[in-house]
């Protein structure tokens, strides 16, 4: 299945400088494993995303269409044909 990954610019230079990247994967993939075949070619990115215990960062939220995967099933959400998946950088501030 084809998922279009939109990328946070402070990712983009850790990630060959691209702001989309289109991804080929099995039909039965999940959020975290589009994670993982998205950081494998990259090192020390995953580890930006996603915590030593395996949860997402708390400073980084991910979308699937537009919908946060913590309304989802999290890193056990899955993706489907189509899917339009945003990395987004949280910003804090008062």
């Amino acid at each position: 299945m084809n998922v279009t990954v939109r990328l946070p610019h402070i990712l983009r230079s850790a990630m060959g400088g691209q702001e989309v990247v289109a991804l080929m994967l099995p039909e039965s993939a999940t959020f975290g494993q589009m994670l993982d075949f998205l950081c494998a070619p990259h090192n020390g990115v995953r580890q930006r995303l996603i915590k030593d215990d395996g949860q997402p960062n708390r400073f980084v939220l991910f979308f699937i269409d537009e919908v946060d995967i913590r309304h989802l099933q999290n890193l056990a959400s899955p993706l489907h044909e189509g899917a339009d998946v945003s990395i987004v950088p949280a910003i804090a501030g008062g």
